[in-house]
């Protein structure tokens, strides 16, 4: 295109300026120190396309990122009253057809500090400064589009050091949000799992197996539905309490997000109040399983569902509980967390049955390749336990 116009510092295209927040001209600009010919707001020109631009907390320094052609990305420092050279430079990219366009570098021209060919499309940028990473304080972090990448620059003095991906593309994708991820967060209680966490949602695996349930498999998303959600989950909350086509209300003993407080065991609602009741991660907190399990029974509609998720242990055939383990340290070796009062083993099934319910465990898992229960960060064996009240009851 009009690269040449980058040299013009009659003109904006090409240039960066400088000016107060007022909008007002700063008096220091190089239209008043020996470049008179320059727009007075100019601070630099010969540039092409820049992208991302931090004030380091170290240097006081300016430094930005900016887009070459077909190669040529470049991060660098913005320099008083100098020239990037655009398009007398190329800064070792290329015509979009494949022709030269100038050298690299040459004297006379400010020299980035890191150029990238063949290009990564660069974009935004920042210096580091934080307690988290402190070894990283003074890099340049930058983002590429093409690979989706972020990327650690050191430097000193203006010379580029090394640079390190910190982690690139987008392998995981969380279907609650729609975003894609280079990695999940790994998480766990006692074994901790790689993975696991979504840096968007806070999803687990069973939130997201549950969540791909709901919209592939099921209808209730989309019907008109009085629903009771027991101990909401963040994840789901404000998505829940958004849907139009339900009459959503949720329930806990103490949690904030509960428009109604109580025990599950003794709910103060008539019977057959609701279509669907999500209660997830629940029934392992209570000392009697049985009591809640026939609440929610009462309290649900005849041809409603109630969604039961619990951790089940798969190589354990019966439920093991045992009321006389009440410490901490011996409900985690146990039960397999510090709060949990037992560790429901194959036999979940015929416990929620023994309530009146109709029930299928649903392996949700089976349904996808490998590849895809890596992508979504699936566990294996993660059942979706699916009570049913009879249209008779």
């Amino acid at each position: 295109g009009k690269g040449m116009i980058a040299q013009d510092p009659t003109k904006h295209p090409g240039s960066i300026i400088k000016i107060h927040l007022d909008g007002k001209i700063p008096k220091d600009n190089p239209k008043f120190n020996g470049k008179s010919n320059w727009l007075p707001e100019i601070y630099q020109i010969g540039v092409r396309n820049p992208q991302g631009m931090d004030l380091s907390p170290f240097d006081n320094k300016i430094y930005l990122t900016n887009h070459g052609a077909r190669g040529g990305d470049w991060f660098g420092e913005a320099k008083y009253g100098e020239n990037y050279g655009w398009k007398i430079l190329g800064w070792g990219g290329t015509n979009y057809s494949g022709t030269k366009i100038g050298p690299k570098w040459k004297p006379g021209f400010t020299k980035a500090i890191k150029y990238w060919v063949p290009s990564i499309a660069v974009s935004s940028m920042i210096i580091y400064k934080g307690d988290e990473f402190k070894e990283w304080n003074g890099d340049a972090l930058i983002t590429s589009l093409k690979d989706q990448s972020l990327r650690k620059i050191r430097f000193k003095d203006n010379e580029f050091i090394n640079e390190k991906i910190i982690f690139k593309g987008k392998r995981f994708y969380d279907p609650i949000d729609g975003n894609g991820y280079s990695k999940f967060l790994s998480y766990g209680y006692k074994k901790i799992r790689r993975n696991a966490l979504s840096p968007g949602t806070l999803s687990l695996e069973r939130h997201r197996l549950l969540w791909l349930y709901l919209v592939n498999e099921t209808s209730l998303l989309n019907s008109k539905l009085k629903v009771l959600h027991v101990a909401p989950e963040q994840i789901f909350y404000k998505k829940f309490k958004k849907n139009q086509n339900w009459n959503y209300l949720t329930f806990d003993l103490k949690s904030p997000l509960a428009d109604i407080k109580g025990d599950i065991k003794s709910m103060d609602f008539k019977n057959k109040s609701f279509d669907l009741i999500i209660c997830n991660h629940v029934l392992e907190h209570i000392d009697d399983d049985i009591k809640a399990l026939n609440e929610i029974f009462r309290v649900l509609k005849s041809g409603g569902v109630a969604i039961l998720q619990v951790p089940i242990n798969f190589k354990r055939n019966e439920t093991f509980e045992d009321q006389s383990i009440i410490s901490k340290k011996d409900r985690e070796k146990y039960f397999g967390q510090y709060d949990h009062v037992r560790e429901y083993g194959l036999d979940f099934k015929e416990r929620v049955e023994k309530a009146g319910f109709e029930v299928e465990m649903v392996n949700y898992t089976e349904n996808f390749s490998e590849e895809i229960k890596l992508k979504y960060g699936l566990q294996i064996n993660d059942v979706i336990p699916i009570a049913r009240k009879s249209f008779s009851d």
